[in-house]
């Protein structure tokens, strides 16, 4: 998120929080993400693992799926109801 503009925090009970992005104005203070410059560690992290692994063995790193990313910037953090986002559909 941060490689998008977007800042949040991490509380340990609720954990990512961010500023709620209802608003078209809110949308648009996002960029597009470059990886190679927002975070680059992570490309050299699997390649020096991808060497590690025999080639037989599956190397998967965690990645938010796009709706799980929508759904804490526009309720804020996580959701029992997502009644926010489920007005929007």
């Amino acid at each position: 998120l941060p490689g998008m503009g977007v800042d949040f925090d991490i509380d340990e009970k609720v954990g990512p929080v961010v500023e709620p992005m209802r608003t078209w104005d809110s949308i648009e203070k996002m960029h597009l993400i470059d990886p190679s410059t927002a975070a680059p560690f992570v490309e050299e992290a699997l390649r020096t693992l991808r060497k590690e692994l025999p080639d037989e063995t599956a190397l998967l790193g965690f990645v938010g799926c796009p709706y799980t990313l929508a759904t804490y910037l526009v309720e804020g953090k996580t959701s029992r109801e997502y009644l926010e986002i489920k007005k929007m559909a």
